[in-house]
């Protein structure tokens, strides 16, 4: 919409005046429901569902990112349990291959995807996940460069996925930004510098995109009562948009001074970075493996068919030349 009102008034309102962002937490939705399009019917929530990691209704919400940061949790797990199933399919090519004749790493890897149609379905959501978590990095560590990379790799899923929307206007974004050396240096070492993130605590790792940041703050005043009717009464509006981040900062301080006081030092840590919760993790992943393993693993199918993992039902013919053009 702001780039519409930019090409319909732009002596008023031109690129030459305003740069336009996009809201990164709503670009990883919009990332993460895409992945669940990819995995819709293949028998991940199955999967998930055995491993432990979440119950049947949970699961099933992961395809439609109705929590973000569970959703998130999911696509770690599974990223890392199909890394270890294929480097485990590897080792038992290894073993299995004359020294000769051996392929590396990569070259197996694109050798099996073009025989295997199966190999490549899970390659593909290997991929995307990757590129998903990389994206969330970026906005983690305030990397614009990472962060435009990462939306590169990430646009081709959304035109192939048929999210039109940002099939649209990630491009408009990209070239927008691609476009900062010319058009406003000075904005450009700004965001470079991680001005397009905001950290609200001293944690590492812990930078988040400017719509998160807006959403936690709305979320605060509306927590205690303050944003309710506010778009009847413009002078509401008006002091709850002036004073709303400010009431959220101090409310902030006060929390993290409570958890000072308890500690006697300043938290730096990443809050995930915790021997409990790695060790969840680790039993997580170590659990979807041998689901996995169990049902069959994917980059060991000999078969030039597509497979469900949990039913063995053989997908439409169509899916694995869609799969071929990515």
């Amino acid at each position: 919409m702001l780039a519409l009102i930019q090409w319909k008034w732009p002596e008023k309102y031109g690129e030459d005046k305003f740069v336009i962002l996009f809201g990164g937490l709503h670009i990883e939705l919009a990332a993460v429901k895409t992945a669940g399009d990819l995995l819709e019917g293949s028998g991940w929530v199955a999967a998930l569902v055995q491993a432990g990691i979440a119950s049947a209704g949970t699961a099933d919400s992961f395809l439609r990112a109705a929590h973000v940061a569970r959703t998130r949790h999911a696509h770690q797990v599974t990223a890392a349990a199909l890394s270890i199933l294929r480097h485990h399919a590897y080792e038992e090519y290894s073993r299995a291959a004359d020294k000769d004749e051996h392929l590396s790493f990569k070259e197996w890897c694109q050798n099996r995807t073009k025989v295997c149609p199966q190999f490549h379905y899970w390659s593909l959501v290997l991929e995307l996940e990757v590129s998903i978590l990389t994206f969330v990095r970026s906005l983690r560590e305030a990397d614009f460069d990472m962060y435009l990379d990462t939306l590169w790799e990430l646009l081709p899923w959304f035109f192939a996925l048929d999210h039109t929307h940002y099939a649209r206007w990630i491009p408009v974004h990209l070239r927008d930004m691609m476009s900062l050396h010319r058009t406003h240096p000075d904005v450009l070492e700004e965001l470079r510098a991680g001005m397009f993130t905001v950290q609200k605590t001293n944690r590492t790792f812990s930078s988040i995109a400017t719509d998160q940041a807006h959403d936690q703050n709305n979320a605060c005043i509306k927590g205690d009562g303050g944003a309710v009717g506010l778009l009847d009464n413009p002078n509401a509006l008006q002091r709850w948009m002036v004073a709303g981040p400010e009431v959220a900062r101090v409310i902030g301080e006060f929390e993290m001074a409570q958890v000072h006081h308890h500690d006697n030092k300043v938290q730096t840590l990443h809050h995930d970075q915790t021997e409990s919760i790695q060790k969840s993790f680790d039993k997580d992943v170590r659990s979807l493996v041998s689901v996995f393993e169990e049902l069959g693993n994917p980059f060991l199918e000999e078969t030039t068919d597509i497979l469900v993992l949990d039913t063995k039902e053989v997908a439409s013919p169509s899916v694995g030349r869609w799969g071929r053009r990515l």
